[in-house]
């Protein structure tokens, strides 16, 4: 493969499309880290127009007959972009429609192990614990002290690992023992950090990255959206490529690459954790969601 600039593989393009948009290197990626756009939770398109306006509307795209098709679309795309051997890594949470929960990171998995024999080969599935409060920690279970009114938070998310057949090589990696386990503790991303409504941390794709792959091989996100893949790959010199149907996510994911890393070092490595930490304390500050703890008024209006 000709060496390409750091940004060539970044393109306007479908996800299902990527073969025939990124001819030059389909079949050579070593590694796809990707996280499906939400089914019914964001508008994508209202927020590349004005992300100041309200982008968490809902959307009308069906959850059996239309998403779970089209993601079918991209994950054989992402197979023929995938080298024998090389592995794919879906980031995805649950999906919450109609007052129903929808296993989302299973029906995936499912549909993509339950089909034609032989295609992908099961690696392991990792727990995302998002280690942050979060909003509707108890709902009204506390009022009512009924299940029924109880209001899950979704604070986890699944990272799905698969492998196309093929080759399976040891890597030399640097990765510490720890992100072979089953459950990752990372932070989301701090509100407005990125120009972007709903990206994951830089530190996920890190990981995989340096766990799967070593430097020059190609790194494929078929959903680019806020570019942390790509900026991932780049700055631990893989060779980053993606797509997005989106221009203006597309020219901020190459911007990025040239942008100070936002993997946080303090979440590379475990660490113990003081006794004193665990004690409950108010919040400086309001939520991402604007549920901090505000004082309230006393009868006498001294607060």
């Amino acid at each position: 493969m000709a060496k390409a600039a750091a940004s060539d593989y970044l393109v306007e393009a479908r996800a299902e499309d990527a073969p025939r948009a990124l001819a030059a290197i389909a079949g050579r990626v070593r590694l796809v880290v990707t996280s499906p756009p939400y089914h019914n939770a964001i508008a994508y398109d209202s927020h590349a127009v004005d992300a100041t306006a309200n982008y968490r509307t809902r959307q009308t795209l069906d959850y059996a007959r239309d998403y779970l098709p089209m993601l079918d679309r991209v994950w054989e795309a992402c197979r023929t972009m995938l080298a024998p051997g090389g592995h794919l890594a879906i980031n995805v949470g649950t999906v919450l429609l109609g007052g129903y929960h929808y296993p989302l990171p299973q029906d995936i998995q499912a549909r993509l192990l339950l089909g034609e024999p032989g295609r992908w080969v099961f690696v392991r599935s990792i727990l995302w614990n998002k280690v942050t409060a979060g909003v509707r920690r108890a709902g009204t279970a506390i009022k009512y002290g009924l299940p029924g009114y109880w209001y899950p938070n979704i604070m986890t998310e699944h990272i799905i690992v698969l492998r196309k057949p093929g080759p399976v090589r040891a890597i030399a990696s640097d990765a510490p023992a720890e992100w072979w386990l089953p459950v990752w503790d990372l932070a989301p991303v701090p509100p407005r950090q990125i120009a972007h409504p709903a990206p994951f941390p830089e530190d996920l794709p890190h990981r995989l990255i340096r766990m799967l792959t070593l430097p020059g091989e190609v790194v494929f996100d078929p959903f680019l959206g806020a570019g942390s893949t790509a900026k991932a790959a780049f700055d631990l010199e893989r060779v980053p490529a993606g797509t997005d149907i989106i221009a203006g996510y597309v020219a901020n994911a190459r911007r990025r690459l040239s942008a100070p890393s936002l993997v946080r070092r303090q979440q590379l490595r475990i660490r113990t954790i003081a006794e004193a930490a665990f004690v409950p304390q108010r919040t400086k500050s309001p939520t991402r969601h604007g549920a901090g703890n505000r004082p309230r008024a006393r009868a006498d209006g001294v607060r």
